[in-house]
């Protein structure tokens, strides 16, 4: 099918008419050769310096002064935010039917149209947010995909996600530890419900399943035990 393992077969859901490549280039935080850090501000003192190396022999010193200009930052822009996967790095073999994805989720409903279903087919997906994830998740329903969506059931974006999938389930996650002498999270002794676990239950409302962290449970079981209910409707 043309399609590249590896991070070369992503598809970027950032839309050119929200972005750019020069403003985005160092602010992709799901890429891992990009790292946030505002080029204006940080400084390295050894680019465009001339490197001096001295030798010495015989108590006689030597200098040679090699021009050592740095290379420009080409080796950190990432695949994902040009215009399509022919422009990323050099290969060895012959890919002459490698694949032209899509860049930007205005771009994904006329790719499929138009070109192919390529898109349908992609399991990674770039510079997600909760906008452009939902309609996302409308497009592979609308060509017929049934969605499972597993989240945060901490999470307050994760709502809409679990409201517009065929399939929710909600999970509770590990709250950051911010001091060690200090529990992430405490039940309330009182017996009463904590905000926490009022947030995650409302959070969790349009999801067909909600696990906590202490339930022991196998989605695989879930799963089998899912398809045998499915396959016992159909058959009566």
């Amino acid at each position: 099918m043309g399609l590249e393992s590896g991070w070369n077969c992503h598809i970027s859901l950032l839309s050119e008419r929200s972005s750019t490549l020069d403003s985005t280039k160092a602010l992709s935080y799901s890429a891992p050769s990009a790292i946030n850090i505002e080029q204006s501000v940080v400084k390295f003192d050894i680019e465009n310096q001339t490197l001096k190396t001295h030798v010495y022999d015989n108590n006689i010193e030597y200098k040679d002064d090699v021009e050592a200009n740095c290379p420009s930052h080409e080796w950190q822009s990432l695949s994902c935010l040009t215009d399509s996967t022919e422009q990323s790095a050099p290969i060895n073999f012959d890919l002459s039917n490698r694949a032209n994805l899509p860049r930007g989720i205005d771009k994904i409903r006329p790719h499929i149209e138009n070109i192919d279903n390529v898109p349908l087919l992609v399991s990674l997906f770039t510079d997600c947010t909760s906008s452009n994830t939902k309609e996302m998740l409308r497009i592979m329903q609308d060509y017929g995909e049934v969605i499972c969506v597993m989240g945060s059931s901490a999470n307050y974006d994760s709502v809409g996600l679990f409201m517009q999938a065929d399939a929710s389930v909600a999970v509770e996650p590990l709250y950051p530890q911010l001091c060690q002498k200090v529990p992430s999270y405490a039940p309330v002794k009182n017996g009463s419900i904590s905000p926490v676990d009022l947030s995650r239950t409302l959070n969790s409302v349009a999801c067909s399943l909600s696990i906590r962290r202490e339930d022991h449970l196998s989605i695989i079981y879930l799963i089998v035990e899912a398809r045998h209910y499915m396959a016992l409707m159909w058959n009566t």
